[in-house]
């Protein structure tokens, strides 16, 4: 049973967001406020707050039995426990069917430091016989009145990741009386086309980010009334497909809801203290600080994508890079090791024999002894056809309605390959098994960095496994074992990072940027232009992000340069700019600090190759950031004059050009009315950093 909109179908919209946030209205309100440590008034927290707080005022929806629950939850007992911490209060908050056993329990997480919540429903059936039909789940409803209703409403975000050059861009609507939008992932992959993060912006110094973690399908909806109630805005997001009743003793999760307030004179300071909210709150860490992501080198596509790797040709690439003096950090072996190879074999892992005889030992053992860290690529929910899991398992697989799936269907015509299948990550058996197997191989090569790709839409294949009754339940129990399978590597082995890849990266989503990191942001990689736009429409929202090149010229360097790096240039070529790349890489470990903090576009986004393109990352802590600036190869202009932002006018700062080693004392004043920066060649770049004095 689909639920029907306006102008699209959708079956399920479970992550229904309600509010009311009156604009202009907020100092003097009569009604009770709720201060972050930065200091703004923010009456919105506080309300949502209550309404989990209160019996029956949930801000959510959905029916039982074909009854609302509006009519129900305020018969059903009701409890909440609240557990302060340094930083946060978690609230569990809990609605019980007396009669039923249907449970609702809300894990909900208030922020101190940031006007933000946070929260997962679950639903679970403690009685005897299976329950009534789940249907209509709004997890979450958010209805904004505007006042005064002509108030302009603009909805910021950026497109998701389908390989092209349009890959992240960032994206404004303005929300005008009628309008309406449902935007939602192609395939079940969570960024695959549409990213799960926005920022609904409120007559221009006010709003609230809302972001979605759902390693799945899920779906958003904005709507701004018409006529007279032209000052309500509801917006709704979630999981698309469920209606289901759950078996005595199961119980379910939703997709995770964030929402942040602000309130600010530059809407570029609130996309800020998103990325601060991103960086404390959903980024893997490691001793209490988030993870140091690496500068990688890899041989993948010097071996023939992989297919050529062989143990002495990656001792001799990792011995390569010493004797070269290039100072990477880590040892990056991707797909092609096992048997079958590149893309045929998956659902074969194990090491090539001929190839790696010591499986990876030696080669980890020589990374480990050059200083570096060691990185290998697995890609174990796609199974081949023939492949040993297809063959000993087949129970374990999920097929697509049409039987299994050809791979160049869903990901790359250019390769072909086998028919596919899918790994059941909702089956506890199939689980286990790669749990233990990959665990396994973690401990016995000594692996710092597990990668876990993803190239097949899994939609499908869910939407067949479903029952008549139980529709969403397989992409339930799958994305909860996606994550349980992540965090048993994790618990297994302290201090290992699961890299989150996905063609690309398909899979931003809240949970997954809390649970991993991206090094590989798209497979639409070795054009300059198009990586400067990856980072330009990423970091409104998320710091962590990076990818591979294959040159290793300083333009190329810093197009794609991020938190992280992977050069797949093939040193061993005569022309190979052995000088240039020593120096890039000294860049690097230069700048990946300040480009956790804040972030600042400079110019207009643009694709075209006739413009400059420029943004700024600045850290406040360390007083310290650093402009990016490039002149693309038709861009005419020589000179361009960028306003920096982030800087105190009274301030001085030590401002140092990397190219020409040039310092200049400028006053801050100076630099937020323009920094004259001027590139003689095209296309060229230019590197400023800067640092405060005192």
């Amino acid at each position: 049973m689909k639920r029907k909109h306006a102008t699209i179908s959708r079956t399920m919209i479970a992550g229904l967001l309600t509010l009311t946030l009156s604009v202009g209205s907020v100092a003097g309100a009569s009604t009770p406020a709720d201060k972050s440590t930065s200091g703004w008034h923010i009456q919105s927290k506080a309300e949502v707050l209550g309404s989990f707080l209160k019996k029956g005022e949930l801000p959510m929806a959905f029916t039982f039995g074909g009854r609302p629950s509006a009519e129900l939850l305020s018969g059903w007992k009701f409890s909440v426990e609240s557990k302060p911490q340094a930083d946060q209060t978690i609230h569990t908050v809990k609605h019980v069917d007396p009669v039923l056993g249907l449970e609702l329990v809300t894990e909900l997480i208030e922020y101190k430091k940031f006007a933000a919540l946070e929260w997962v429903h679950y639903f679970s059936n403690s009685g005897a016989e299976d329950s009534p039909i789940i249907d209509m789940v709004d997890t979450l409803r958010k209805v904004i009145l505007i006042k005064p209703p002509q108030t302009e409403a603009v909805l910021h975000r950026s497109l998701g990741c389908t390989s092209t050059a349009s890959d992240f861009a960032p994206v404004k609507d303005v929300v005008y009386p009628g309008y309406e939008r449902i935007i939602a992932p192609l395939g079940g992959r969570s960024s695959n086309g549409a990213m799960p993060f926005f920022n609904l912006e409120i007559g221009g110094s006010r709003g609230v980010f809302v972001a979605v973690g759902w390693t799945g399908q899920w779906t958003s909806r904005f709507q701004r009334e018409y006529g007279m109630n032209n000052g309500k805005i509801t917006v709704t997001a979630g999981m698309e497909r469920m209606r289901l009743r759950l078996r005595p003793g199961e119980r379910i999760r939703t997709p995770r809801i964030a929402l942040l307030f602000w309130e600010e004179k530059e809407r570029i300071a609130a996309h800020n203290r998103f990325r601060k909210f991103i960086v404390e709150h959903h980024t893997p860490h490691i001793n209490g600080k988030p993870a140091e992501l690496i500068i990688a080198g890899s041989s993948f596509f010097a071996h023939s994508t992989g297919n050529t790797y062989s143990e002495a040709n990656q001792l001799e690439f990792i011995d390569l890079y010493r004797k070269k003096g290039l100072d990477i950090n880590c040892w990056w072996i991707d797909a092609g090791w096992f048997t079958g190879g590149w893309p045929d074999g998956v659902g074969n892992w194990f090491p090539r024999k001929n190839a790696f005889p010591n499986d990876f030992k030696k080669v980890s053992a020589e990374a480990h002894r050059q200083g570096m860290k060691f990185l290998l690529w697995f890609e174990p929910e796609r199974v081949a056809e023939g492949s040993q899991l297809q063959r000993e398992h087949p129970e374990w697989l999920l097929a697509a309605a049409e039987g299994a799936q050809k791979q160049g269907e869903v990901y790359c015509p250019s390769i072909g390959g086998p028919t596919n299948y899918l790994l059941n990550m909702g089956n506890p058996q199939a689980r286990a098994w790669l749990t233990d197997h990959v665990s396994k191989m973690i401990a016995d090569n000594k692996i710092d960095i597990y990668r876990h790709d993803a190239n097949i839409d899994p939609m499908n294949f869910w939407q067949h496994a479903d029952e008549p009754d139980r529709l969403g339940m397989a992409e339930i129990r799958y994305v909860e074992g996606l994550y349980e399978y992540w965090e048993e590597l994790k618990r297994r082995h302290p201090g290992l990072l699961v890299e989150n890849c996905c063609s690309g990266n398909r899979r931003f989503d809240l949970e997954t940027v809390g649970r991993t990191v991206n090094l590989w942001r798209t497979d639409y990689c070795f054009r300059p232009t198009a990586d400067q736009c990856q980072t330009y429409g990423l970091s409104y929202y998320l710091p962590v992000h990076a990818n591979v090149a294959v040159k290793s010229d300083k333009y190329t360097f810093r197009s794609i340069l991020g938190t992280s790096f992977v050069t797949g240039d093939d040193p061993r070529r005569p022309d190979y700019p052995l000088e240039e790349m020593r120096e890039n890489i000294k860049l690097f470990y230069r700048v990946r600090p300040l480009l956790y903090g804040d972030y600042y576009p400079l110019t207009p986004y643009s694709t075209r190759e006739d413009v400059w393109l420029a943004y700024q990352f600045h850290n406040d802590e360390l007083k310290t950031g650093v402009v990016f600036a490039f002149r693309r190869p038709r861009a005419t202009d020589v000179e361009q004059t960028l306003k920096l932002g982030g800087l105190t006018a009274g301030a001085e700062y030590v401002v140092e050009n990397i190219d020409t080693g040039k310092k200049e004392m400028l006053r801050g004043s100076q630099l937020l009315e323009g920094l004259n920066v001027r590139i003689e060649s095209f296309p060229g770049s230019a590197v400023f950093l800067y640092k405060r004095k005192g």
